[in-house]
């Protein structure tokens, strides 16, 4: 649910409304709106809202009791992993490279929309009116997967966004029309939806939440590495080159290979 409001606004709203800004107003203009926002709505939205772990309010998480029964009538505490436990699994290791690599090249699609967009003969509008099917359709995937993760495992859905972000990047080199660059939107939403849900959940699942902060801070730290990096390799492609074809295709074969890996992580286990 709550991947729904940043699904809508941070991609859906915002290209299309700086895409705008900057036609009118020019890009300092638009990036001073833009820190103005930031400041005067979100700064304070975030000092008076924002709220630590639930038991520090005599709550729990999702309204259960500390102990949580099984379906055989017993009850079992939640299990806590420190960091040094937890970067000994190959499932960190395995999930933390899954996520970085979506970043890393969603980041990419994003930083050089226009560019991908151009080289297929499509107008810097429709690349940036394609944000808002893409904002959509990661909301209602964002919800959806939220229901899923709860009847299947993480990986399954983890997989199912890298083989999907390989979906994406061959899509990418066929954007002739409208409607291609539609089903592109579509299918980086359902991406980015099951992106958002498992980055947001999947610490905690496997590793407890006593030490959330440091292995969720040292997996955060990698993700943003590749986020970082995704548009450098891109653009090099694309001087090199002369566009983003046969580097796009290229890609597409490292997310297909963590997919396949994902399928076979095990859940850790003391």
């Amino acid at each position: 649910v709550a991947g729904m409001a940043s699904a809508l606004l941070g991609v859906g709203l915002f290209p299309p409304l700086i895409n705008r800004l900057i036609s009118a107003f020019g890009w300092r203009a638009a990036f001073l709106t833009l820190g103005l926002l930031v400041l005067v709505v979100m700064v304070p939205v975030g000092g008076l809202l924002f709220r630590d772990r639930p038991e520090l309010f005599g709550l729990t998480p999702d309204g259960d009791p500390p102990r949580l029964p099984k379906k055989d009538g017993s009850s079992v505490l939640e299990t806590d992993w420190t960091l040094e436990e937890a970067r000994t699994t190959s499932a960190f290791w395995l999930v933390a490279s899954g996520l970085a690599t979506i970043a890393m090249l969603i980041t990419g699609l994003h930083f050089h929309a226009i560019s991908i967009f151009a080289d297929s003969g499509l107008h810097r509008t429709v690349a940036a009116d394609i944000f808002f099917p893409i904002a959509a359709t990661t909301a209602l995937v964002t919800l959806i997967s939220g229901v899923l993760k709860d009847r299947f495992g993480i990986q399954y859905l983890l997989a199912a966004s890298l083989a999907l972000l390989g979906v994406c990047l061959i899509l990418a080199t066929h954007l002739t029309s409208f409607p291609m660059a539609l089903v592109y939107g579509i299918t980086m939403g359902v991406t980015a939806g099951l992106f958002q849900m498992v980055s947001g959940v999947v610490w905690a699942d496997l590793f407890g939440r006593t030490s959330l902060g440091s292995i969720s801070g040292l997996a955060t730290t990698l993700v943003v590495m590749g986020s970082a990096l995704g548009p450098l390799p891109l653009g090099y492609a694309h001087d090199l080159m002369g566009g983003y074809h046969e580097a796009l295709m290229i890609a597409s074969a490292l997310p297909f290979g963590l997919a396949v890996a994902t399928l076979f992580m095990r859940t850790p286990v003391r």
